[in-house]
C-alpha cells in the first residue's frame, strides 16, 4: 500500500466544528501507527480563545496525537512548528538534483502544460479532458 511509507500525517480540521469527514479520517489514522500531528485550522476566525482552547482539548482526547497546533493558513500563523515537525519526522536523504534546477522538465513541456492549463480553466466543460497541446 502507499501508506507503508508514511513518515508523518498533518490531520488539518476546521477549528470551529468537528465533522463526520473528521471522525471517518480519524477512525482511519487509529488504525494505524503513524506519527499524526493534529493542525486546528481558522483559529482566526474564531472570537473566543477559550472556545477554541476546548474545542482543541477535546479533539486531543480522541487519540494520542503528536501535537496539537492551532493554525490560521490564510494567515501563516503557527507554520513554523508545522515545518519544525516535518524536519523532525522526515527522514534525510540526498537531493535527487541539483538545488538551483526547478523542474526536470523542458522548457517546450511547460509551456504546453500551460497553455493547456489556461485552455482548460477558461473554456471548461466545452473541452474535452484530453487535450493535446503541441509546440
Amino acid at each position: 500500500s502507499s501508506l507503508s511509507d508514511v513518515n508523518l500525517v498533518f490531520f488539518l480540521v476546521d477549528g470551529t466544528h468537528w465533522t463526520k469527514d473528521d471522525e471517518m479520517v480519524l477512525t482511519k489514522l487509529q488504525k494505524s501507527n503513524f506519527p499524526v500531528v493534529l493542525c486546528v485550522n481558522k483559529v482566526d476566525n474564531v472570537q473566543d480563545r477559550n472556545e477554541v482552547m476546548l474545542h482543541m482539548a477535546e479533539m486531543s482526547k480522541k487519540m494520542d496525537f503528536v501535537d496539537v497546533v492551532p493554525i490560521s493558513a490564510k494567515q501563516g500563523k503557527n507554520i513554523d512548528v508545522l515545518r519544525k515537525h516535518v524536519r523532525n519526522h522526515l527522514p534525510k536523504a540526498t537531493h535527487h538534483f541539483p538545488e538551483e534546477y526547478v523542474t526536470d522538465r523542458s522548457q517546450r513541456f511547460m509551456a504546453s502544460e500551460i497553455v493547456r492549463e489556461k485552455l482548460m480553466r477558461f473554456t471548461g466543460d466545452e473541452l474535452p479532458y484530453s487535450v493535446t497541446v503541441e509546440i
